[in-house]
């Protein structure tokens, strides 16, 4: 053996019962992240706490959730079934689970697959259950694309000081003040272009779009300033 994969080859090889003898993946690569998948395999059922284990897709893995039955399983059967392109069939599945078990995991799944305003109160759900920045920052999205100005501001009003001051987390402020037309609140995070965002993406507009929308909404014309100017065109 000169070289082996992750545990995910095992665990396939595993579950399709075939030898790994001349593959990179010895049940020596097997760990924790397998085992729950393992369990279900070798006894029926995912662990009964915890959080579901990272998805997996595959006929195999599809019987044995049909079979278990849990909120857990019927999470990770949606999963299958979207990577499948039953839509339906996964937003049914989602619905089931969160009747057994109110996760933030099923919540935001069900979320991208809804329609607006769904998607923003099931984001905002999600969050409540579970915290952490990178999920209210889709949350925060999703009401801003709704056009829910108002319930964003309500959202981040309420959050903590250190919170309040991730980048992401103003910028978002300041997109919810122009939707509800305060520009003044808005004029306090951007003027001086004082706000900077360190994860922006090549060729991203959020900053001179929320520029012009504020100048829009303050009834002026003011260039965009260059700290805010990551245009490509």
């Amino acid at each position: 053996m000169v070289a082996t994969a992750s545990g995910w080859g095992a665990l396939q090889l595993e579950v399709e019962a075939r030898p790994a003898d001349g593959t990179p993946f010895p049940a020596s690569t097997l760990a924790a992240d397998q085992q729950p998948w393992r369990d279900l395999l070798h006894t029926g059922a995912l662990p009964a706490e915890g959080a579901p284990p990272p998805p997996v897709t595959g006929e195999p893995w599809r019987t044995l959730l049909a079979s278990a039955g849990g909120w857990r399983e019927r999470y990770l059967a949606a999963l299958i079934a979207l990577a499948d392109g039953h839509r339906q069939a996964a937003e049914q599945l989602l619905r089931d689970s969160l009747a057994d078990h109110s996760s933030w995991q099923a919540l935001r799944a069900l979320a991208h697959l809804s329609p607006q305003p769904d998607r923003g109160e099931l984001l905002v759900r999600a969050w409540r259950h579970h915290g952490g920045v990178p999920l209210l920052l889709e949350a925060l999205d999703a009401l801003h694309d709704a056009r829910r100005g108002a319930d964003m501001l309500a959202l981040i009003d309420g959050l903590d000081a250190t919170t309040r001051k991730v980048p992401r987390v103003r910028l978002a402020e300041a997109r919810g003040a122009v939707l509800t037309g305060d520009p003044d609140r808005a004029g306090a995070i951007l003027d001086g272009g004082t706000l900077e965002v360190p994860d922006l993406r090549e060729g991203e507009d959020s900053l001179a779009d929320l520029w012009f929308g504020y100048q829009a909404a303050a009834g002026t014309a003011e260039p965009l300033p260059g700290a805010y100017d990551f245009r490509m065109h």
